[in-house]
């Protein structure tokens, strides 16, 4: 065992150190992965050129590449990649090296031409009109002959080698299908974008608004890591494609972080976990300020933190959502899982530990759309589920309103049925309609409802008489007109009736009215009716005994304002008056004695100031002058006369 750990550490140092395998170019293929056939050196200084690195001191310090895509990460050092290829092929083709990490700030590409080294400089430094071949590719023409060595440089955040060698049409080709793949990709992309533009017009909904700036900074996004941003909209801006990129990259992650928080609701479900995702919100929008100010490897640094932990908070995000059982949280950890497992399956392929397939090489656009779709189809799901919480509390507030509703229409009722009042409507057919209070159908001593007014309230008016015909008139002109109509008309209804029962009592209602207005218009009439026979009555005897208390008080002052002795002479006269008026009477004789009698009580009352007796004594003298009452009528004053003396 020892000596087979001793074996294989010998044979990977001399793989290491000594030089790599040729790529030899063969009939019947024309593609070619670089990655194994790479000599490597790494330039701490950055000042190594290329004749430098051909002397013995650095040839030898070359290593031979044990990666199909050799990475070197976050380094500030330069690499320089040797590699030699040999030519078997006898078709006269056109050959391209191509550099497909679309995100190398520096390459310096040498062959040898004339037998002198031609250096071509281009990367995301140097605008598109840098590049040798018109592609998204950092492509050259290269001519190999039967051995030829090439020499390329590379600097950036985060170099690789993802070189390979391939014809001319074999390019052309592979490019097209790309092309039709990723003009598939970005169609979605401007697709979901208006089309959720258009439903965050008509809604209002954050969520659509921070979903669309979501899909617009990611697809622009996409698009310079694929390299199509630099070939279409910035060719000559590379700032896009070093902190520019930073930029796009925190405007995603800060609308997504956006969109995630309004998409789950995590403002209104968990407090702790808005504040930290606000916090990274704010994170990204520091980052945006940096990307526009601050220097790459600062922007890189921010990038960084960024992919790590957004991710993972996302994840907690909606783990923690579908747990509380919220539906569309389903949609959100179903779109990021497809984007991760597509971006995980493509990072795999490319660099040689998955198989390379159709679906492998384009894993990132399929996760990619997945996800969109996905979340747009959640964000429809969320809108429905806005709907159908929004129908269930509709569904209850009727419910409560209803439940309310009745538990007023009862207390109505109940008020309606404790009142001593008839409470009725009645519709423009002059018809009875309910609620009809309890107490109406005691003061009508009749159930009156779906009944005609003028057969049940009415019935005891004279249809002679000049109110009925302006009851009637009234009427017929109240309904489906307006306020001012009922303002002109209402002092035609009576305020109070006589109404006969059918047992033959006589009563005396009193009546009031209120109209009911449906859209400004008369639809129908409230009565209000009242028995007041009972409290005329007890009115009109307390008007007599009032009357009664008034004349007892003024007789009480008008003997005070006399002597006794005074009194005394008054009264023996007056009696004897009296009672010679009474005789009179008894015997019949001729009233024009009754009248001198009559008429002298009435002068001694004035001049002793006993008005009242005076107009009393004065109302009989009338009686008998003008014939309105005969001898027993006149027997019943004198003996009236006689008790108020």
């Amino acid at each position: 065992m020892h000596q087979f750990l001793i074996v294989t550490f010998f044979l990977c140092s001399l793989n290491s150190f000594g030089e790599a395998p040729p790529l030899t170019l063969e009939k019947g293929k024309e593609f070619y992965d670089l990655g194994y056939h790479l000599d490597i050196l790494e330039d701490p200084t950055s000042k190594l050129t290329v004749k430098d690195i051909q002397s013995p001191k650095w040839s030898q310090k070359f290593k031979t590449s044990v990666q199909k895509i050799p990475s070197f990460g976050a380094s500030e050092s330069s690499f320089w990649a040797r590699f030699t290829i040999i030519n078997k092929h006898d078709e006269h083709l056109k050959w391209v090296l191509s550099h497909k990490y679309f995100l190398q700030d520096e390459i310096e590409f040498y062959k040898k031409e004339n037998g002198k080294w031609v250096g071509i400089k281009t990367g995301d430094f140097y605008p598109f009109s840098s590049r040798d071949v018109n592609s998204r590719y950092f492509s050259f023409k290269i001519k190999p002959q039967k051995k030829s060595v090439y020499y390329m440089r590379i600097k950036g955040m985060g170099s690789q080698f993802l070189l390979n060698v391939s014809s001319l049409r074999n390019l052309h080709s592979f490019q097209t299908q790309e092309n039709f793949m990723f003009g598939l990709f970005f169609g979605l992309v401007i697709t979901m974008i208006a089309y959720n533009f258009f439903i965050f017009l008509s809604t209002k909904s954050l969520s659509y608004l921070f979903y669309v700036a979501f899909v617009v900074f990611f697809g622009i996004t996409m698009g310079i890591i694929m390299g199509f941003s630099q070939q279409f909209l910035f060719q000559n801006i590379p700032w896009f494609s070093n902190n520019g990129f930073f930029f796009l990259v925190s405007f995603t992650l800060a609308s997504l972080l956006l969109f995630t928080i309004a998409f789950l609701k995590i403002k209104d479900s968990n407090s702790k976990l808005y504040k930290i995702m606000k916090y990274f919100v704010i994170l990204e929008f520091v980052a945006i300020f940096s990307s526009l100010t601050l220097p790459l490897t600062v922007n890189f640094l921010f990038g960084v933190v960024s992919a790590i932990s957004i991710p993972c908070l996302l994840t907690l995000a909606g783990i923690y959502r579908i747990k509380v059982k919220y539906r569309p949280a389903n949609y959100f950890m179903l779109a990021f899982t497809l984007l991760f497992l597509g971006v995980i399956i493509w990072v795999l392929a490319t660099i040689g530990l998955f198989p390379i397939n159709f679906f492998s090489r384009h894993g990132i656009i399929f996760g990619s759309a997945f996800q969109m779709i996905l979340l747009s189809m959640g964000l429809a799901d969320r809108f429905n589920l806005i709907q159908e919480e929004a129908n269930l509390k509709l569904e209850n507030r009727v419910k409560e309103r209803t439940k309310s509703l009745q538990e007023s229409v009862e207390k109505i009722n109940q008020l309606l049925n404790n009142m001593k009042q008839g409470i009725f409507l009645v519709d423009q057919n002059n018809k009875i309609a309910g609620p009809v209070s309890t107490f109406t159908e005691e003061i009508f001593e009749e159930n009156i409802e779906h009944k005609d007014i003028f057969d049940t309230v009415f019935k005891d008016m004279d249809k002679k008489t000049s109110m009925y015909g302006e009851l009637k008139f009234s009427i017929d002109c109240i309904y489906n007109e307006d306020v001012l109509q009922w303002i002109v008309l209402k002092d035609c209804f009576p305020e109070k009736i006589h109404f006969t029962s059918k047992n033959g009592k006589r009563k005396k209602i009193k009546l009031s009215y209120n109209p009911i207005f449906k859209n400004d218009k008369v639809t129908n009439i409230m009565y209000i009716t009242e028995d007041i026979t009972e409290l005329e009555q007890l009115q009109l005897e307390a008007e007599e005994r009032k009357k009664e208390e008034a004349n007892y008080v003024g007789i009480l002052q008008e003997l005070s304002k006399n002597k006794r002795e005074v009194l005394k002479i008054y009264f023996t006269n007056t009696f004897k008056l009296v009672r010679d008026c009474q005789n009179i009477v008894n015997s019949k004789q001729e009233l024009k004695l009754l009248l001198q009698k009559l008429h002298t009580i009435k002068g001694d009352s004035l001049i002793y100031g006993f008005n009242s007796l005076s107009t009393f004594v004065h109302e009989v003298e009338t009686k008998i002058v003008e014939e309105k009452t005969g001898f027993s009528d006149i027997a019943q004053n004198i003996y009236e006369l006689n008790g108020v003396i």
